[in-house]
């Protein structure tokens, strides 16, 4: 009987070849990528949202009247990493004759607010006690440590889970903008909550103390959308329904569940479930989703039909998040079963796949240009379960392994 029927295949051999091809696209454009795990609807989901508090003051000096020439400065700033061209010109514009303690007073700002919008934002210049005969003046900048870290949370996140998440953020380190708004943003990354970092003065000279405030955000993120990526033989109108919850335990977790429907016979859910592990805001998360599909117009009297489970392993690492810029390596582990079967000659095509993954995962911005992007190696292994996929993995090429 099979046989007979394959004989019969054979005929329209071309035909079959074809709809081999067009079902393994369309199991392909009909798994969205919202089934896959960190894929958000980009510019949907909540944008994460910190701050930065400076409340240490700049550096104060009393009035006096004097007028003096200065010839030279010499800045002392040891700790600090920045680029000497504006600090040699902002020195400069305070040089010169007929120079008061006032014209010394605005140098020293100028400094500190350079040094405070360019990565230290806790750093200070001040004027240390000296005597000058030849009219050089000696100028100090300290970096600014942290004193001491404290978090003030009235979010659902448990106050132990954010400790872990600014884990790198320890007492006498130098105070960054870097490290500083990567902490905050890994908060926020991970548990869709708004951290906000308050700098205060520390108990010592230099320090600072900082204040994490940790506030909810949205429970849950509801988004309905519609888009014509969709296959014209499985529905190229989509229509899709996505429900996330953020931190539904207190353990920095986010449950995401979906569903997308063609106006053709294309059918895809998914479920993944996320939460913080480790320090530093990483997260690991599993996930399903289930496809079904059926090849409408003329191939429908053929019968090209199929369905796909995939059960997906997945992590994320940050490795920084500024205001402008972010890096997160990703990685991965997924099983799929696949089926693609022609019903009207009893051929099934089943196949499974394991496959893992890694990658890096970006955005910078500038000016009014935002750019977003990723790469990902994947090596992975797949099995034919049939003897109609074996064929077709001849015709085509693609031997198992």
């Amino acid at each position: 009987m099979y046989h007979r029927r394959w004989k019969k295949a054979h005929r329209g051999a071309a035909a079959l070849l074809c709809t081999a091809v067009l079902c393994a696209g369309t199991a392909a454009d009909a798994a969205p990528s919202l089934a896959r795990p960190e894929a958000d609807i980009a510019g949907e989901l909540l944008t994460p949202e910190i701050g930065v508090e400076d409340r240490t003051p700049t550096y104060q000096q009393d009035h006096y009247d004097a007028t003096f020439t200065v010839e030279n400065f010499i800045l002392e700033a040891p700790d600090l990493n920045l680029d000497k061209a504006p600090l040699v010109t902002l020195l400069q514009e305070g040089m010169g004759k007929g120079k008061t303690i006032a014209d010394l007073r605005r140098t020293v700002d100028a400094l500190t607010t350079y040094c405070r919008t360019h990565g230290y934002p806790a750093a200070a210049a001040y004027l240390p006690p000296q005597d000058s005969p030849d009219g050089t003046v000696v100028l100090r900048i300290i970096p600014g440590r942290y004193d001491e870290i404290a978090i003030d949370n009235s979010s659902r996140l448990k106050t132990p889970v954010a400790q872990r998440i600014i884990a790198a953020l320890k007492a006498d380190d130098i105070i960054t903008t870097d490290k500083l708004e990567t902490a905050l943003y890994s908060v926020s990354d991970a548990t869709g909550a708004r951290a906000v970092g308050v700098l205060s003065p520390g108990r010592e000279f230099g320090t600072s103390k900082l204040t994490v405030r940790i506030e909810d955000s949205k429970e849950s993120n509801t988004i309905f959308y519609v888009e014509n990526y969709g296959s014209p033989s499985t529905g190229r109108y989509r229509y899709g329904l996505q429900e996330t919850l953020y931190d539904p335990s207190g353990t920095g977790d986010k449950v995401n569940v979906g569903g997308l429907i063609s106006n053709g016979s294309l059918r895809n859910f998914y479920a993944n479930y996320e939460t913080v592990v480790g320090r530093g805001g990483s997260t690991l998360g599993v996930g399903i989703s289930r496809m079904n599909y059926e090849v409408g117009g003329q191939l429908a009297k053929i019968g090209a039909e199929g369905k796909s489970t995939t059960v997906t392993i997945f992590g994320r690492v940050p490795i920084f998040h500024q205001t402008n810029r972010s890096l997160a390596l990703r990685y991965g582990y997924n099983y799929r079963d696949l089926e693609d079967d022609i019903t009207a000659f009893d051929l099934e095509g089943k196949k499974h796949t394991h496959s893992i993954y890694a990658g890096l995962v970006g955005s910078q911005q500038s000016g009014g240009l935002s750019l977003d992007y990723s790469t990902n190696l994947t090596l992975g292994r797949l099995s034919y379960d049939s003897f109609y996929s074996t064929v077709l993995g001849m015709v085509n090429n693609v031997e198992e392994g």
